[in-house]
């Protein structure tokens, strides 16, 4: 089990395409800063969830990434917009102005699924996808 470092996670069950994941939720400014940098690892089954809180064209770099993820763009209907497979991890001694920008190809999005490098094209997860979360917005979720 992926255990959260802050007690202000949430975790929430999210199917995108054919696959769950249990998620910890990035919704405030702190969480989504932090996202999983200084992890070693995101154990099978898991994933971060971020909701931006509006919909936005978002830029999320990989500070004191340990490993390599896919980064799934969902739009405010909770349709997958566009996918970053394999987002690379960078030297650690690269300077915060040099750090390598990740987004959703100009596509305004209010959320992004982070899951392990290479699963969004082993499990077929696409553009047009649904992405359903438990519990729901509105229900205590994001």
């Amino acid at each position: 089990m992926l255990e959260p470092d802050l007690p202000e996670h949430r975790v929430i069950t999210v199917q995108a395409g054919n696959t769950k994941f249990s998620a910890l939720v990035a919704d405030t400014t702190l969480l989504r800063r932090i996202g999983l940098s200084g992890r070693d690892t995101l154990p099978d089954g898991w994933a971060m969830w971020f909701d931006m809180g509006q919909t936005t064209v978002p830029s999320f770099w990989m500070r004191d990434m340990r490993f390599s993820i896919d980064m799934v763009w969902v739009d405010e209907d909770f349709r997958v917009a566009a996918v970053t497979y394999e987002a690379a991890v960078p030297p650690p001694e690269t300077p915060f102005d040099e750090l390598p920008r990740y987004g959703p190809g100009g596509i305004p999005v209010r959320y992004v699924l982070e899951i392990g490098a290479g699963l969004a094209r082993d499990l077929g997860i696409s553009p047009g996808d649904v992405a359903t979360l438990s519990p729901a917005p509105g229900d205590g979720g994001s």
